[in-house]
């Protein structure tokens, strides 16, 4: 093993703060020499979704609530549309709780990730930020109401992030903070560990939390058109939701470890689409067995499913994290591999009007 921080986690917690001061990443950032160019023909970012509301308080300093309409619910999505396409349907990546999409960029140890690697490949890419998480504001209103008295503490959002002991475990990079798991695939370094914790965020648990991320997803569906979902985790079941809600306009989806499958019943309805699930090295029986039947009720309901556990293939070492890992590219041509094998063409990679939200209002103009 190449890495092993400390006996303790206190200890390893301190050996990455002290490395924070001492390192960058690894490598420069980008592909690596060997890399061809990457070409784009337009690239940009623009915000879903969203409504305007009143907000009794816009601030919590001093005694002056500010009273004003605010913009809440939107998702930020930054696109990459390449110079050679050459495939007609974009491919939307959605990341995990406690992420943002910086999971599908440049990964801790500075080698191309899947956002940019996608393009490379010929593929229009749409990166979200899910609502309420990174460059999609949180919607602070109960924060300053509650601050102001205006509301009980009661009234407050629960708020989780992960630790970077329960991360690292949590996400089966290893058995304990700084102690890679035998054979991983997680580049291992202590400035690795921080560029990657520095990504972790805090994020909102209250239920209609889930509607709103679902609500994200939709509506870039409406603006973009047909497109085909890469989901991570906690983002599979918003993959589902959205095929339901949108059946025309999802035309696969790729679902990373993805959460709760054996709460999903509709199976006639999702299985219109090609369905690809892919899990790592460390699993727990129950997480196998959760797939393994999940594709098998798609394929009873006449779909095009499939289960990839890494390691029942012959590759070994990936972490719940596998898209920033050292083989990520390795694992994105299997599911850019599939993708041509299995999903049809479709009209898809625009980023017109959709639906707007705004157009009820007259701001100016002509």
């Amino acid at each position: 093993m190449s890495w092993k921080a400390a006996t303790s986690g206190l200890a390893a917690v301190a050996a990455l703060a002290l490395s924070a001061h001492a390192h960058g990443p690894q490598k420069p950032p980008g592909p690596g020499p060997s890399a061809s160019p990457l070409i784009i023909k337009e690239q940009g970012d623009f915000y879903v979704g969203g409504k305007i509301v009143h907000a009794p308080a816009t601030s919590s300093e001093g005694t002056d609530p500010i009273p004003g309409d605010v913009v809440v619910d939107q998702a930020y999505v930054q696109y990459q549309i390449p110079q050679n396409k050459k495939f007609d349907l974009p491919v939307i990546l959605i990341h995990g709780s406690w992420h943002t999409g910086k999971t599908y960029g440049t990964t801790p140890d500075g080698r191309e990730g899947w956002g940019t690697y996608f393009v490379r490949q010929g593929f229009s890419t749409y990166v979200i930020d899910d609502v309420n998480r990174g460059r999609s504001p949180f919607d602070m209103r109960k924060l300053a109401e509650v601050r102001l008295g205006l509301e009980p503490p009661s009234a407050l959002p629960p708020i989780s992030a992960r630790g970077t002991a329960d991360a690292w475990t949590g996400f089966r990079l290893g058995p304990s903070l700084g102690v890679l798991n035998p054979g991983s695939q997680f580049p291992a370094g202590t400035d690795v560990a921080l560029q990657y914790f520095s990504q972790l965020t805090y994020m909102y648990r209250n239920p209609e939390q889930q509607d709103k991320r679902v609500a994200g997803v939709v509506a870039l569906l409406d603006k973009i058109g047909p497109a085909i979902l890469l989901t991570h985790s906690s983002t599979g079941p918003i993959g589902w939701a959205a095929a339901l809600a949108r059946p025309d306009l999802v035309k696969s989806v790729v679902s990373v470890e993805p959460i709760n499958l054996g709460t999903f019943t509709q199976f006639n309805a999702l299985a219109k689409r090609p369905i690809l699930i892919i899990r790592g090295d460390f699993d727990t029986a129950a997480g196998v067995a959760e797939a393994d039947n999940f594709v098998a009720d798609l394929r009873a309901a006449r779909g095009v499913a499939k289960f990839i556990s890494l390691p029942r293939i012959g590759i070994r070492g990936n972490s719940h994290m596998m898209m920033v890992e050292r083989n990520n590219l390795k694992l994105a041509d299997i599911i850019i591999d599939w993708i041509k094998d299995n999903v049809k063409k479709g009209n898809g990679g625009g980023h017109g009007h959709g639906n707007n939200p705004w157009d009820k209002f007259a701001f100016g103009g002509h």
